[in-house]
């Protein structure tokens, strides 16, 4: 049976019950921007020649929301936009992006359950242009309970117990049921400092892959973390191992993860995150991060991971600088990532990049912003290079409180090695919202 078009009615209700469970406890802190869009497009089909105008009507609607209490902490944000394409070059479409996370303390200090729900648009085809006809909706709900006991003085045990589900609107071999179980033993090395023991377990269960692809993983590692006035400090150190189903052999990785953040001064952050073990396109989707930039009608460049049901090993390297002024904003965020498939479903990927933004108010409710990002793919089997490309600038006015208005200009490209992979766009947005 064919799968409806847009987002799925799972994470429409995930939203809701996150949205709605405020109300059994508490107010929550909630903020919400309505607006509306008009884009001109040179090229909206991101053709590599004969690139084709076409304006487009976006209403949208985003929102973020906050709640700490002692029964239920609440995060979330999201946005839902609906494309209406006024010259028809493809069908007019609702489009959403979510990521919530729900903490309910039933037994305070004992138990507690938690309820996540990521969702996203990925492509459907990894290796074709991110056009508006190479999309689809995806989302990851995960949900369970954890189980705490005090061993003594400054020692903890911790149990988890996690479902998920993962759904992609076009690739059925993406849809899978997933079950974790974790064992952790922390130990508080000092009021700021602790090491942990933890063991895990995971049971992959695809719907519909092309060949039998279930597995299970097995994850042995430790953790310290420090927490200090200025600098935060986390790594993991392990093993892990894979039995698949439809094979004889294990494979095994060593499980390495690590974040630094540091905050020299009261305005600036510099941060660093390194990994290499495995992983997959749905545990990928857990690390995606909902922007608060103008949100254009196709994200430049396609996102990193393809939606497969295959495991990969994962070498990553990310560093950041922000710095937020009264007047100045900065930000830049290199990165480089190597995905080789334990299988071979889908093709090993190398990719390399970054992003980088200034913003400066040019009055106190006039801001002026330019931004730049570059993302450079090659793929071993394929002998492919592909490098997309991206600058900007906007100009946003602050009316008065609630209202204001932005202009967006933005140039996009890619270079291919592979013939009919280029292309050009050169797009202008202007927008209206209401901020509260």
């Amino acid at each position: 049976m064919a799968k409806a078009p847009g987002i799925p009615v799972r994470s429409a209700l995930a939203a809701a019950v996150l949205a709605l469970l405020p109300t059994a406890a508490g107010a929550a802190q909630i903020n919400y921007e309505v607006g509306v869009g008009v884009l001109q497009s040179d090229n909206i089909g991101l053709a590599s020649g004969n690139g084709q105008d076409e304006t487009v009507v976006m209403p949208q609607l985003r929102f973020d929301l906050l709640q700490t209490g002692s029964r239920l902490s609440l995060n979330g944000s999201g946005q839902l936009q609906y494309l209406d394409y006024r010259d028809d070059t493809f069908d007019d479409d609702f489009r959403g992006a979510f990521s919530g996370q729900a903490l309910w303390t039933l037994l305070p200090e004992r138990l507690e359950w938690t309820f996540e729900d990521y969702l996203s648009r990925q492509p459907v085809d990894n290796l074709a242009v991110f056009s508006p006809d190479n999309q689809q909706q995806t989302n990851l709900f995960v949900t369970g309970p954890t189980l705490y006991l005090r061993l003594g003085s400054g020692t903890r045990a911790q149990f988890d117990l996690r479902y998920s589900n993962s759904y992609a609107e076009e690739t059925d071999a993406f849809d899978s049921d997933r079950y974790n179980a974790a064992a952790r033993l922390v130990r508080d090395l000092a009021t700021n400092r602790t090491l942990s023991a933890n063991i895990e377990a995971t049971r992959v269960k695809y719907d519909d892959a092309p060949i039998d692809v279930d597995y299970t993983r097995y994850d042995g590692y430790a953790t310290y973390s420090s927490r200090l006035r200025t600098v935060d400090f986390s790594i993991d150190l392990g093993y892990s191992r894979l039995e698949f189903e439809h094979r004889a052999g294990d494979e095994w990785l060593p499980l390495v993860r690590g974040t630094l953040a540091w905050r020299p001064t009261a305005r600036s952050t510099l941060d660093v995150a390194a990994g290499y073990e495995f992983s997959d396109a749905a545990e990928d989707m857990v690390t995606s991060v909902i922007g608060g930039g103008q949100v254009v009608i196709d994200t430049p460049g396609s996102p990193l991971v393809p939606i497969t049901p295959e495991v990969f090993k994962q070498r990553r390297l990310e560093a950041g600088y922000e710095y937020a002024g009264e007047r100045l904003g900065l930000q830049v965020r290199p990165f480089y990532q190597r995905v080789s498939y334990v299988d071979s479903l889908a093709r090993d990927e190398e990719s390399w990049g970054g992003y980088a933004s200034v913003s400066w108010k040019l009055r106190p409710r006039l801001t002026l912003a330019a931004s730049a990002a570059t993302l450079d793919r090659s793929f071993d089997q394929l002998s492919r290079r592909d490098r997309d490309s991206s600058v900007g600038v906007s100009l946003e006015n602050q009316f008065t409180r609630n209202w204001s208005a932005r202009i967006d200009l933005q140039r996009r490209e890619r270079d291919s090695s592979e013939p009919g992979q280029d292309y050009q766009e050169n797009v202008a947005i202007v927008s209206f919202a209401y901020r509260r």
